[in-house]
């Protein structure tokens, strides 16, 4: 029964992944998928249908699957041996990048395709496509520069809903907890925080990148980082809401009526998440929500001792 599923939500994850609207929530059937298949089942398919999509579709008809496919399955991997969220997203990321680096790069090879000539042909023709309506020019050799931290980034988003999305699953008892979450495997993603040492680089990423050091090549690379450091602050800082609103009980449809309005100013979100590593909102939240439990408690003593 539990491999029937496996294969339904496997399946399910591959029909998500090849639409690119719907490619970044492919994560969370991915992941319950590697659970109930077993893990030599999950990558024997990953890669059977891998190899079969490699030599007659080009990169951008199967490069979403099979990210979608080896984050989810590095996260359950690193998960399994206990590493936080942090640390297992890490793993998965770096090794995922890894893969998909060493496949492209034999499937260059195979091809023998000049693969910036592509790119800039792609980048090209979108913006020409834009250029009737858009007010602004964008300079194509700027968006070409952007697209590594635009891959990442993407990748980071589809890990982060892919564990949203499993836990709807779960929730709608689709998959049993049990299953899906052994334990020691379930961390509250309101916990989210990045290591204190990252700010260290964060804070080099956005002066190298306002401040033009006339050194070529650190301004890309400052900026990509830039880019990376804004999502994964914004993702903090989503953490830090979620904790407001739990702490202060806000009803579900107020909460889904401010996500949507942070998701427009993503900048202020990620400045949130940016000011979190000195104000340490949380800790806050959780003292006020302490102090507010000790008043009704106290309240209810003075009522019942009254009477």
């Amino acid at each position: 029964m539990n491999f029937k599923r496996g294969l339904v939500l496997f399946f399910t994850a591959i029909v998500l992944a090849a639409m690119p609207l719907t490619f970044l929530l492919a994560g969370g059937p991915m992941m319950l998928g590697r659970k109930l298949l077993g893990r030599f089942s999950y990558y024997g398919l990953l890669t059977a249908i891998v190899a079969a999509l490699l030599p007659v579709l080009e990169p951008q008809y199967w490069i979403g699957f099979i990210a979608v496919g080896l984050l989810a399955g590095f996260f359950v991997e690193a998960k399994n041996f206990k590493a936080s969220h942090v640390n297992a997203g890490l793993i998965s990321l770096l090794s995922s990048c890894g893969v998909i680096g060493i496949t492209t790069g034999l499937w260059i090879q195979y091809k023998k395709i000049d693969v910036m000539a592509k790119l800039r042909a792609y980048v090209e023709e979108y913006l020409n496509s834009l250029s009737s309506s858009a007010s602004v020019q964008i300079d194509a050799e700027l968006l070409l520069s952007q697209i590594p931290s635009g891959i990442i980034g993407a990748m980071i988003a589809a890990l982060w809903l892919g564990i949203l999305v499993e836990r709807f699953i779960v929730r709608n008892r689709w998959v049993s907890r049990e299953l899906a979450y052994p334990e020691g495997y379930e961390e509250d993603l309101i916990n989210f925080k990045l290591p204190e040492w990252s700010i260290w680089p964060s804070l080099a990423a956005v002066l190298f990148t306002f401040v033009d050091l006339k050194m070529p090549g650190i301004k890309e690379i400052s900026s990509n980082v830039f880019n990376l450091v804004v999502i994964i602050y914004f993702l903090q800082g989503l953490a830090v809401i979620s904790s407001f609103f739990r702490h202060h009980k806000v009803a579900t449809f107020w909460q889904v009526l401010w996500y949507f309005m942070f998701m427009q100013v993503h900048v202020l979100v990620s400045m949130i998440g940016f000011a979190d590593y000195w104000l340490d909102f949380r800790t806050k939240f959780l003292s006020q929500g302490q102090e507010l439990k000790n008043k009704k408690v106290r309240n209810k003593n003075e009522s019942d001792s009254s009477k």
